[in-house]
């Protein structure tokens, strides 16, 4: 458009273009703003005009904001607007919600099995309307680097313990409540729909959501982040095989392997200085997959010591035969340190240093006992009773008791002596402290 001599400058300044722009050449004048929209295009989103409680007024609202300020203002509108979704719709909620108590019997059922029960809500959650409340695998990646890295391959409690930390990393107050919204938006159709199970699981876990009780992650948040948690595994497996691929194995290679033929193919990996190195470069650019195994094999400990505090796993513990000789060792230890005997039979708690010492009295004795109780044959029949147990636990579905199989399977797959296995030492003290509470006496044959 053309300025004319005695329109308004287009700088702003109010003087006429005359006198302030025209013919200054090298000035830069800033272009005629873009008209404003006529007023009867802005009636709509007046107030005092306009349903504000109408979620079509905020949809308005959003798309005649500037670019530049959608950012900022975005989610605000977003919040607002699924507000007054809620408030339209919910008479509809109320009566889905009314609707539900005839059924509350069959969902009271349903959760009595909880596997059953997140089967069913994994499968309800993975349809259309819940797929964009999924986490992803950025948001994963972000909080396992926050709070820790789960033991890899369980869903045992400590990988639970782990997502529900990274689920509070992830979402504030605001946010659960949102998602809350959300899924009580989502009610109403499946209700309508006669899926009242899946209506209750939904109900259920807005309720979860929005108060998120300690400890308590809920069918829905556990969903949603294994949904990502599995876009995260994905990604390191297909860098992994391809890393494989490159050294000339497979992932199924490593797994037919097991554990002392991994550890034996790791071994022989490093007499390969350009395979070894592809295998450090992997591991340099992913770090959580040490912090991952560090983890695992930390679970495991623990599981294995939970596994030798059970009454139903003392078919593991040595016979008082084997254990006989050793009440007589300890006897004697502890009469080689009579200012330590001494502290721990009075009333008062032990100190600091008196406690060391006697744990690394009892380390050494229980050390002395592998050494000598688990022969081949010994450590053989061991494993043996850890695999009834193994099988015992999974018709029981006890996911703990089995936890505590495999992590004691672990620690004997290690290739080291019996004197240095944490695991087999702890097998020793415990039975040899139960065979002393117990009252059996000591055997004075074959005395070590």
């Amino acid at each position: 458009m053309k300025i004319r001599r005695n329109d308004a400058c287009p700088c702003g300044s109010g003087k006429k273009y005359k006198k302030c722009h025209w013919g200054k050449e090298d000035a830069v004048v800033p272009k005629p703003a873009a008209p404003s929209p006529p007023e009867s295009d802005l009636d709509d989103l007046d107030p005092a005009q306009a349903n504000v409680m109408s979620p079509e007024y905020w949809e308005k609202m959003f798309k005649r904001l500037p670019p530049s300020m959608r950012k900022d203002f975005g989610p605000m509108i977003a919040q607002v607007k699924q507000h007054a979704e809620i408030v339209s719709q919910w008479e509809r909620i109320d009566a889905a919600i009314q609707t539900l108590e005839a059924h509350r019997a069959e969902y009271v059922k349903l959760t009595k099995d909880m596997s059953a029960c997140f089967r069913q809500a994994e499968k309800l959650f993975a349809e259309a309307p819940f797929a964009d409340m999924r986490f992803c695998a950025a948001d994963v990646d972000r909080a396992f680097q926050a709070v820790g890295y789960p033991p890899l391959g369980r869903l045992d409690k400590g990988f639970t313990e782990v997502v529900d930390r990274a689920i509070r990393f992830l979402l504030d107050d605001a946010q659960r409540k949102a998602l809350a919204q959300r899924l009580f938006l989502t009610l109403p159709d499946y209700v309508t729909a006669g899926r009242y199970l899946d209506g209750w699981i939904i109900q259920h876990s807005a309720s979860l959501t929005e108060d998120l009780p300690e400890g308590v992650v809920g069918p829905f948040l556990l969903a949603m982040f294994l949904h990502g948690m599995r876009e995260w595994e994905d990604q390191r497996e297909q860098e992994q095989e391809a890393m494989f691929k490159e050294i000339g194995i497979s992932s199924e290679d490593i797994r037919r392997m097991g554990y002392k033929g991994t550890d034996a193919w790791l071994r022989e990996l490093r007499n390969q200085p350009e395979k070894a190195a592809l295998v450090e470069a992997f591991l340099a650019k992913h770090p959580e997959l040490q912090a991952m195994s560090q983890s695992q094999c930390h679970a495991a400990d623990e599981a294995a010591q939970r596994l030798l505090q059970r009454k139903d796993a003392r078919v593991l513990f040595l016979s008082p035969e084997e254990v006989g000789p050793w009440i007589d060792v300890l006897k004697r230890r502890l009469r080689e340190e009579p200012e330590g005997l001494v502290a721990l039979t009075q009333s008062q708690p032990p100190n600091e240093t008196t406690v060391k010492k006697f744990g690394k009295l009892i380390y050494d004795i229980a050390s002395a006992m592998a050494k000598a109780v688990f022969t081949p044959a010994r450590f053989d029949q061991l494993k043996s009773h850890l695999h009834e147990l193994g099988r015992r636990f999974s018709a029981e579905n006890d996911q703990d008791g089995l936890a505590g199989v495999h992590g004691a399977l672990i620690a004997m797959s290690w290739e080291i002596a019996p004197e240095d296995s944490y695991f087999l030492a702890t097998v020793c003290w415990m039975s040899l402290r139960t065979t002393i509470s117990a009252g059996a006496p000591a055997s004075r044959d074959g005395r070590p």
